[in-house]
C-alpha cells in the first residue's frame, strides 16, 4: 500500500498537463482525479489500472529525477519550499519504488482519494 497524503496534489499537478490541450505525462494516470463533495461529505475518487498503465507510471516516474522535482516545487511552492521540497521529493521517490515493483511482477493497482 502507497499512502501519498498531501503529496498527492504536488504530484498531480506535476504530472498533469501543463496547459490547456496539453498532454499530461503518463505518470497523470495514478494521481488523476478528485473527491466529490456534497452536503453529506464526499464522494472518493477510485480507479483501478491495469498492469500496462502500471508499466508506464513506473517508466514516467524513473524518467523524474528528484532534482528535477525539487526545482518544479520551488516554482509551484515559492512560499512554502522549504518544508515541502523535502516531503514532495521523498513521497516522489515512494511513489517510484511501488510503481516499479508492481510492474517487475505484472500487477495493477487500485487507488482511492478520499
Amino acid at each position: 500500500m502507497l499512502y501519498l497524503d498531501k503529496a498527492w496534489r504536488y504530484l498531480q499537478a506535476f504530472s498533469a498537463p501543463s496547459r490547456a490541450g496539453g498532454e499530461a505525462r503518463p505518470a497523470f494516470r495514478m494521481f488523476e482525479g478528485a473527491v466529490t463533495m456534497h452536503h453529506d461529505g464526499w464522494e472518493s475518487w477510485v480507479r483501478v489500472l491495469p498492469p500496462s498503465d502500471v508499466v508506464a507510471i513506473a517508466e514516467d516516474l524513473h524518467d523524474v529525477s528528484d532534482s528535477e522535482f525539487g526545482d518544479w516545487l520551488q516554482e509551484y511552492l515559492p512560499t512554502e519550499r522549504d518544508s515541502n521540497v523535502p516531503y514532495g521529493v521523498g513521497y516522489l521517490q515512494q511513489a517510484r519504488v511501488f510503481v516499479t515493483d508492481l510492474a517487475a511482477v505484472g500487477r495493477g493497482l487500485v487507488y482511492l482519494i478520499g
